[in-house]
Formats: C-alpha cells, structure tokens, sequence
C-alpha cells in the first residue's frame, strides 16, 4: 500500500507522486499493469473501480471463472460440431477398448 505526502495511507494500488496527483495501477485480464492519473484520491477510486468493471466485463474467453471444458463446449456449440464431439469420444473409447481386450487375450 502507498503513502500519501502526508503519510496517510492510499490503499492497495495507490501511490501519490511529489507533484500531488494520485497513480492508481491494476492488473487487466490480460496480465497487462494498467494505471490512471488524477489529481483527487476520491475520482482515483471511482475511476479505478469503474476500469476494473469494465474491463472484466469484457466478452472474451479469459474469464477466470470458465473452465477448459467449458470453453471447449462453447467453441464446439457455435459451429455446431457436437455430433462430431460425441463421435469422436465413442470412437476412443472403442480404441481404448478394443486395445485393452487384445492386451488381456495376449497374456
């Protein structure tokens, strides 16, 4: 956390510079630092909440709540490839199958 020229502190991300404005920083869902500038602690924080709400809004497959499979279902489901899903699944289980009865008729 950041000290304020008078010592008080700012919170996590906030720091103020000699000149008297205030840099807030976060990390964007990219892993990218983003910073704003402004010259009062208050619009600091508004305007900090407001660019972390935006940017995790945004529509995109980096939202940390989805999982591979889901992703992976969303893609398959907007090019209507779930029959060829399901079909490829059956035909590795057959493999796995079929490989694991001639390996126990083997022995």
């Amino acid at each position: 956390m950041g000290n304020s020229l008078t010592g008080k502190e700012l919170g996590m991300g906030i720091v103020q510079s000699k000149d008297g404005r205030f840099l807030g920083r976060f990390v964007n869902r990219f892993g990218k630092t983003e910073s704003i500038r402004v010259n009062n602690h208050t619009e600091l924080r508004k305007a900090l909440s407001e660019a972390k709400y935006k940017d995790y809004g945004k529509k995109n497959l980096t939202n940390p709540n989805m999982t591979l499979a889901i992703i992976l279902f969303l893609i398959l489901k907007q090019y209507n490839c779930l029959k060829f899903l399901f079909v490829l699944i059956i035909k590795l289980l057959n493999v796995t199958i079929i490989s694991r009865n001639n390996i126990s008729n083997a022995s």
